[in-house]
């Protein structure tokens, strides 16, 4: 602040410059990236300069300037692509030092995550990551045709989280369960801190049941039982599957609705003949259909914190435990079952 001539001048605060590094920057691709886009969206410009390095590039219009590096479709999981940088990493270096970050954020223990990482410790910048994706429960599915590989391949990623994590300034995690975890695989406590999640209760509340909407996909008023997230093996699918087979033997009288994509569609379009698959849908549309639906069915026990749980539940699409499986909630499939069938009799 300087005065001249009697007037009080105030000079602009200096915006503070972060580096943004992620895989991918496609808006909704998955949970991860549409819980990066709630803080992108919301970025201060007038207090923060961002700069983003992905592997794959946003595909609607995007307000910040993009490093696009090459990048590899991921062997064991063909939905993604990793980015190399090491295949550009004198051109990054140069367009980091000129942009000359304040802070680097990083959304994955990945190549491009610790390329970030190394530059952040070598120019002693501040390092900040949020873990969106719980990597370590996924081995069992990668590496589900050869099961003595899973223990060696959980080691290996947990001793990764050890070096990459303790090596932050902070690491943001969804929930209390997630940080206890995460010290349990090595990860410093003083490191960890809760990020409270929240969500748009103008797209997902109870007012948007449309049971026109559900009945122009089912043809019929039986009641409906959903599926939304995406269609991989990682979601343990293989158990929607058995639930969807216990509901057939039963003979119950109802609708399985599957919202979402991925490489395990083909197989369960094949395993799940009678059921409504809709494919990606966007949140106008995903929010009418959880108000409409009954039962939400989420087996998946590899979540960080489950958005979609989130969703149905303040949707008042009825969640029970016996059928969402994430990270704290597991139970059998004939139980889940047996308390759709309480359900549905209940209405």
């Amino acid at each position: 602040m300087e005065r001249l001539s009697g007037y009080e001048i105030i000079k602009p605060a200096k915006k503070i410059r972060v580096a943004f590094f992620s895989d991918i920057l496609v808006k909704d691709y998955d949970g991860a990236i549409k819980t990066m886009y709630q803080l992108i969206n919301r970025i201060p410009d007038d207090r923060f300069e961002y700069l983003f390095f992905c592997g794959v590039a946003p595909r609607h219009k995007f307000s910040y300037r993009v490093v696009r590096i090459p990048s590899a479709i991921i062997p064991f999981n063909i939905s993604y692509r990793a980015a190399l940088p090491g295949l550009a990493a004198k051109k990054l270096r140069r367009i980091l030092n000129d942009f000359n970050p304040d802070v680097v954020h990083i959304s994955t223990p990945s190549l491009l995550g610790f390329f970030g990482l190394r530059y952040a410790k070598e120019h002693q910048i501040p390092v900040l990551s949020i873990y969106h994706t719980h990597f370590i429960s996924y081995m069992r599915y990668y590496f589900k045709n050869v099961p003595f590989l899973i223990k060696a391949t959980e080691s290996l990623i947990a001793n990764l989280y050890r070096k990459f994590y303790n090596r932050c300034d902070l690491v943001y995690a969804p929930t209390d369960f997630m940080i206890k975890e995460l010290v349990e695989h090595g990860i410093s406590q003083k490191l960890l801190k809760q990020w409270h999640r929240g969500l748009d209760t103008g797209l997902f509340h109870p007012g948007r049941k449309d049971e026109a909407y559900i009945r122009s996909i089912t043809g019929n008023e039986k009641p409906c039982l959903l599926y939304a997230s995406r269609i991989v093996w990682e979601k343990n699918i293989e158990t929607l599957f058995d639930i969807y087979d216990e509901a057939e033997a039963q003979q119950l009288d109802v609708n399985f609705i599957v919202a979402g994509n991925g490489v395990a569609e083909p197989e369960a379009r094949e395993r799940m003949k009678n059921a409504f698959f809709m494919g990606h849908l966007d949140q106008e549309n995903l929010g009418k259909l959880y108000a409409s639906a009954d039962i939400f069915v989420f087996p998946s026990i590899s979540e960080t914190f489950g958005n979609v749980v989130v969703e149905a539940t303040v949707s008042r699409v009825t969640v029970t435990e016996s059928i969402v499986a994430s990270s704290s909630m597991r139970s059998s499939n004939s139980k889940a079952v047996t308390d759709m069938e309480m359900h549905l009799e209940s209405d």
